[in-house]
């Protein structure tokens, strides 16, 4: 009996963003239009933390990226201020 490998399937509410590991780890992230872009298509509301939603994520992801500098991706972030969200947030860091 032989066993075909499967294909990982795709979380259908994920959202991956590809952003430079620099760029995140810096102390200006918060303010870097270029990463803030990255998230363009994402809505400020409903906040996070009393932070907007884009600021909120990348605060997550720089505070992981930080503690654990080795990881490849940090997340999924999963925002909670909106109960019937299903989206969740994976950031793929690149050099």
């Amino acid at each position: 009996m032989s066993f075909a490998p499967t294909k990982e399937k795709k979380h259908p509410h994920l959202v991956e963003v590809e952003i430079p590991r620099g760029r995140l780890i810096a102390d200006a992230y918060a303010s870097d239009d270029y990463l803030l872009n990255q998230l363009a298509g994402v809505n400020d509301t409903p906040e996070e933390e009393e932070l907007p939603l884009r600021k909120w994520l990348l605060k997550q992801a720089h505070d992981t990226a930080i503690k654990q500098p080795k990881l490849e991706k940090v997340g999924p972030f999963k925002p909670k201020a909106d109960k019937s969200s299903k989206m969740e947030f994976l950031f793929i860091l690149t050099e």
